[in-house]
């Protein structure tokens, strides 16, 4: 499974189950989360392009920081 970062046309291919934040900062692309990971300042919101059946559901955290229209929109929290 791969992951691709737009505009910058950045490509890794990471297992099912990582973080996106993590990818996204092992290819040098700066995802604000100054959180820590916790889901809560939503300033890692990212959109899925495609591939919205391939992930996990939003999770309890990104229920509560992002609207439904932005989860139904394809925003998920890269943490």
């Amino acid at each position: 499974m791969g992951i691709t970062f737009l505009p910058e046309g950045k490509h890794l291919d990471i297992k099912c189950g990582s973080i996106v934040l993590d990818a996204a900062r092992k290819l040098g692309i700066d995802i604000q989360a100054p959180c820590g990971y916790l889901g809560l300042c939503g300033r890692c919101k990212i959109i899925l392009q495609e591939g919205k059946d391939l992930v996990e559901p939003p999770t309890v955290t990104e229920k509560k920081t992002l609207s439904t229209a932005e989860l139904n929109d394809g925003y998920r929290l890269a943490c």
